[in-house]
């Protein structure tokens, strides 16, 4: 067994690039689902429960996200205010963010104003029952995601319309 695992190895160093290639149409579900989080999440029942942020209205246009604390991406980055606001700013530019439907959408103009290192308060133009759901939507990545790559930003120019 021990010769048979040491044939065919090769000395030489990796070359090329391998393309995976996925045609589900949820394909994009997966990637991001594995790779960036959401302040709630849903629970069996369709609940909306806290996941990286308890959230509290402070009247009917204003909602504040209180951060969980010692949270942390895989390349070490702390998970606070500032990148809340990143990606929510990332989320906003875009004209239809959701490939699921603009009714996944913030009115526009919603603000949002970073209070201390770990609380947001979202600003919304008018009341929004579905506020607290489209928080399933809005995905938060580190400022290493937003960066370099960043939905096809950097490549070309606009997250919108490669799918």
């Amino acid at each position: 067994m021990k010769k048979m695992q040491n044939e065919g190895v090769s000395t030489t160093t990796p070359e090329g690039m391998i393309y995976v290639v996925d045609p589900s149409p949820l394909n994009w579900l997966y990637i991001l689902y594995n790779t960036m989080e959401e302040s709630v999440r849903a629970d069996h029942s369709g609940a909306i429960i806290p996941s990286l942020a308890n959230y509290e209205w402070k009247s009917d246009t204003v909602l504040e996200l209180k951060l969980k604390e010692g949270v942390t991406f895989h390349d070490g980055e702390p998970f606070t205010a500032q990148v809340v606001k990143k990606s929510v700013h990332e989320l906003l530019r875009w004209l239809v963010p959701h490939p699921p439907g603009s009714f996944l959408n913030y009115f526009k103009p919603t603000t949002l104003k970073v209070i201390d290192s770990y609380t947001v308060q979202l600003y919304f133009p008018k009341p929004d029952g579905l506020a607290v759901a489209k928080l399933r939507a809005t995905h938060f990545a580190n400022f290493l995601f937003w960066n370099y790559l960043g939905f096809g930003y950097r490549k070309l120019g606009s997250a919108e319309g490669h799918w």
